[in-house]
């Protein structure tokens, strides 16, 4: 498995945080989660949902959410349920 130094992971951008957590979730508290956009933050979570309260979920959009909901049904309970507009909402259920 490969190591990272601090300064490789402060180097990262979202995409790369992303897909390293992806598969190797224990560095989690070493990445600096704010570089994850929507994108980032959903492919992550349908792959490693248990970080789901360490990522800034605030940026995932009503399209993030009905994609992430689709593969992850479970984190339907972290998500106010208003945002979710009419085709989002059909698809999930």
């Amino acid at each position: 498995m490969p190591t990272y130094t601090d300064e490789e992971l402060e180097k990262m951008d979202g995409y790369d945080i992303s897909c390293l957590l992806q598969k190797q979730p224990q560095f989690v508290d070493k990445c600096d989660l704010t570089k994850l956009d929507g994108d980032d933050i959903r492919y992550l979570l349908q792959v490693q949902p248990q970080l789901i309260d360490k990522c800034p979920i605030e940026k995932l959009s009503s399209f993030d959410w009905k994609c992430l909901l689709e593969v992850q049904p479970q984190l339907i309970d972290k998500y106010p349920l208003e945002k979710l507009d009419g085709d989002n909402w059909t698809s999930v259920r």
